[in-house]
């Protein structure tokens, strides 16, 4: 599904070799499922193909989807969900490992 919105992003990260993040806006929008809308950060290439979406431990909320994508000073990227937990992000994978709360 997310192709057809993948220019409806909030936050964007140019990566190395090419290769873009993207959090794509997901809010309130019922008719995405569930697993896509708690998976909405996704990495792409030049010609809009989904290399691969966020991958995080389930948080207990059903709806919970990434609300904030950021590229810290050190060069680590982070998300943050609605409920609060915080993530680091791998830009090779996609895999997500919590690294906190925040609201």
């Amino acid at each position: 599904m997310f192709p057809r919105v993948i220019m409806e992003y909030q936050e964007i990260i140019e990566l190395d070799g090419g290769n873009r993040m993207a959090l794509i806006y997901v809010a309130g929008d019922k008719t995405i499922p569930i697993k896509e809308a708690n998976s909405n950060i996704v990495c792409f290439d030049n010609n809009m193909n989904i290399i691969w979406r966020v991958s995080a431990p389930a948080t207990g909320f059903e709806r919970d989807s990434f609300v904030e994508l950021n590229k810290e000073s050190n060069g680590i990227i982070t998300g943050r969900r609605f409920f609060g937990n915080t993530y680091t992000i791998n830009p090779s994978t996609g895999e997500a490992t919590q690294s906190g709360w925040q609201k």
